[in-house]
């Protein structure tokens, strides 16, 4: 069995920004998938009640990369993670 875990329209997420050593934190600055979208869950910590995921920017409200297929880190609640096991 494989979890495939999404992420349904609507739900708003922040930005990362570089912290302490360099890891990746949620910033202040989000935005809001404009459609629901696989993403991959990441192990990152730090998060406190959010949880990072590799996103396609495209499927946000206000795209930050110029390339479509562009994938980048953005934080979640860890309530609004679906899972679906296949």
């Amino acid at each position: 069995m494989k979890t495939k875990y999404y992420v349904e329209k609507g739900t708003i997420c922040n930005y990362s920004q570089k912290g302490h050593y360099n890891f990746i934190y949620p910033d202040e600055k989000s935005t809001v998938f404009i459609d629901q979208q696989v993403v991959e869950k990441l192990s990152y910590v730090g998060g406190g009640e959010k949880i990072a995921v590799l996103a396609a920017s495209n499927k946000l409200s206000n795209m930050v990369c110029s390339v479509i297929e562009e994938k980048i880190v953005v934080w979640i609640d860890k309530r609004d993670l679906k899972q679906e096991v296949t």
